[in-house]
């Protein structure tokens, strides 16, 4: 019990900073800053390894709520990243010039 409501504290103290760092990669995504989209892309990717080891702990048994919960989020960073990558996108991304 002591474990599970650790967890849920540390779930809900570290939302508002992985929200904010989402909206922030939003906003440099829409002002075309290429480094976004690699930051982007690896943000997603801890998002995927955290819900791997989120249904290999047999999460979705014991709290299917936040599981869903987490898929929706999970299938909202896939959709994101899957449209910054596509040709359509490359256009609205301008090369950083490079620093002498």
């Amino acid at each position: 019990m002591h474990a599970a409501t650790l967890h849920e504290i540390l779930v809900l103290a570290v939302a508002p900073v992985a929200i904010g760092l989402w909206l922030w990669l939003a906003w440099a995504n829409g002002r075309g800053q290429d480094w976004a989209r690699m930051v982007s892309a690896a943000c997603f990717g801890l998002l995927s390894l955290a819900m791997l080891g989120n249904l290999s702990q047999h999460a979705d048994t014991y709290a299917p709520a936040s599981m869903i919960a987490a898929a929706i989020v999970w299938a909202i960073g896939l959709v994101s990243v899957v449209l910054i990558f596509t040709p359509a996108a490359w256009r609205y991304y301008r090369p950083q010039p490079v620093q002498h």
